[in-house]
């Protein structure tokens, strides 16, 4: 239901004011949904304290290895840079702020 609500408002938001054509859209979808989660959150109460999970653990590795991979490969093979260049180095706070949003509100 977030990301739904999410899309909505991200399709009517003016997110052409960010200087890349997708990352408005990005941003604004991430921060309703993220958002939206966190508005529920505050509706619904705390939850309650989760049980020890070992698929927590073996799935933790896994996807810290993705992670490094989906940036090492790219780096790697010369199709990315690492440090930001150019007019719109501004821009990295700003999806990080997005993403953080959202990932704040999927985590609680």
């Amino acid at each position: 239901m977030a990301a739904v609500l999410g899309l909505i408002v991200a399709a009517l938001a003016p997110t052409e004011r960010l200087p890349i054509a997708i990352a408005g859209f990005v941003v604004a979808f991430a921060i309703e949904v993220g958002g939206a989660l966190l508005a529920y959150r505050l509706w619904r109460g705390p939850a309650s304290a989760e049980p020890f999970s070992w698929r927590a653990v073996v799935t933790l590795p896994l996807f810290i290895g993705y992670a490094a991979a989906a940036i090492a490969v790219p780096l790697h093979l010369g199709v990315d840079y690492a440090i930001p260049v150019g007019p719109r180095w501004w821009l990295l706070p700003v999806v990080w702020a997005a993403f953080t949003v959202l990932a704040l509100g999927a985590e609680r």
